[in-house]
């Protein structure tokens, strides 16, 4: 879970997620972004592959007036109009870009965006965790399955 707004009864929630597969010998194998909002929830994988509400769309999505999906021969861009934007490129990177009023409302592995980095290495539950690997493990989206916790006979 990289980011998400920690006021889970708020009109304007979202939480993204950046699901890295390497289940095969340790390499990155794929990344998804999902981003899920009160009304709607968007998946991105490097493939430039785009779904809205779990129906595979064509990009330059509007999926309402102030959300959109938009690509160009580089980049895919998830926005929330004058709040934040998720840009996954075709590599496999993901930047997130947070407008200054979410600053100190955000929770997730990426800190709260209110520019002191000394402070974002924290869990939900304001501990302070003792480096990024430690953070990540403890933002882990728990709702999704991670690499050889099951197999389907």
């Amino acid at each position: 879970e990289v980011s998400s707004l920690c006021d889970l009864n708020s009109d304007a929630w979202f939480r993204a997620i950046v699901d890295i597969r390497s289940c095969d010998k340790g390499e990155a194998v794929g990344v998804t972004v999902h981003v899920y909002f009160n009304d709607a929830f968007i998946a991105i994988n490097q493939d430039r592959e785009c779904w809205v509400n779990g129906r595979q769309v064509a990009l330059a999505a509007n999926v309402s007036e102030s959300i959109s999906v938009t690509a160009d021969e580089e980049m895919v861009v998830i926005e929330q109009v004058g709040r934040f934007q998720i840009l996954l490129s075709t590599n496999g990177e993901v930047s997130l870009k947070m407008r200054e009023g979410l600053a100190n409302t955000l929770c997730g592995a990426c800190g709260n965006f209110n520019g002191e980095a000394a402070d974002d290495l924290t869990f939900g539950n304001d501990k302070v965790g003792a480096n990024m690997a430690e953070v990540i493990k403890y933002w882990r989206a728990r709702d999704f399955a991670s690499c050889g916790t099951a197999t389907l006979s």
